[in-house]
Order: C-alpha cells, then sequence, then structure tokens
C-alpha cells in the first residue's frame, strides 16, 4: 500500500486521480468530496456543498488539475476550485440523480449520467446543458 487515508464518515461512492500532481479525490455519501495529496495524511481540500446536500456520487478532475468537478445525488453537477477549494459554478436539473460525473479530454465540458436514464453535457463555464 503506498498511500491511505481516513476523513469520510460514510462510504466512499467515487474516486479519482490527477497522478502527475499527485493529486486523489474521493466523493462520499457523507455529502463531501476530499481531494488527498500523497505524502500528506490529511485532506489538503474538503469539497462541502453545505446541509443540504445528499451523497456525493460522483468525481472528476479537469485537466490541466485546476478544477473539480462533483454530482450529487440532489440533482446538483458543481464546479470547484482545486487550489481554494471554493465552489465556482453549479447547476441543478429536475430529477437529475448524478449517478457519474468525467471531464471531456481537452475541453471545458463535463459529461454527466443520471438515475433518469439521461446523458447530459455540460459547459462547465456556463453550466448549460449543451447535449
Amino acid at each position: 500500500i503506498r498511500c491511505r487515508w481516513k476523513g469520510h464518515s460514510k462510504s466512499i461512492q467515487r474516486v479519482a486521480c490527477a497522478p502527475t500532481a499527485h493529486l486523489y479525490l474521493s466523493a462520499s455519501r457523507d455529502a463531501t468530496a476530499r481531494i488527498w495529496k500523497e505524502g500528506n495524511p490529511e485532506p489538503v481540500q474538503v469539497l462541502d456543498p453545505g446541509r443540504e446536500s445528499l451523497t456525493m456520487s460522483g468525481v472528476a478532475v479537469s485537466e490541466p488539475h485546476n478544477l473539480v468537478c462533483t454530482g450529487s445525488r440532489d440533482y446538483h453537477v458543481r464546479i470547484w476550485d482545486l487550489q481554494t477549494g471554493q465552489q465556482t459554478a453549479h447547476s441543478k436539473a429536475y430529477r437529475n440523480v448524478v449517478t457519474f460525473v468525467r471531464w471531456c479530454p481537452g475541453e471545458a465540458s463535463v459529461v454527466q449520467t443520471s438515475e433518469d436514464l439521461q446523458v447530459r453535457v455540460w459547459d462547465a463555464r456556463t453550466m448549460a446543458v449543451v447535449q
């Protein structure tokens, strides 16, 4: 085992990594995402949308590792600044229980899946659905 971290209060749903930056991300049923750095026992950032949020079910990091996207069971897709941990944008689509998020390589877009049987592509700058 190269690294091991503890910090979530409920089970972890998804993980992502930015290996060139030595960063690892986790999304949890405790409604937070955490950013971990190799060699550091504590998270470098805790992404917490607030007490009304539900399970974080998706997490992805952009290239060149400056933004994080999270998806939640509360119908939200959120964009976060990786360095500050601040939420920079979000969008909510009715009945959009997010199950997975992924950055589109080379684009400012995020693709997400949901329990409403749809795939959505979001423009990460405007948080408008483009597809």
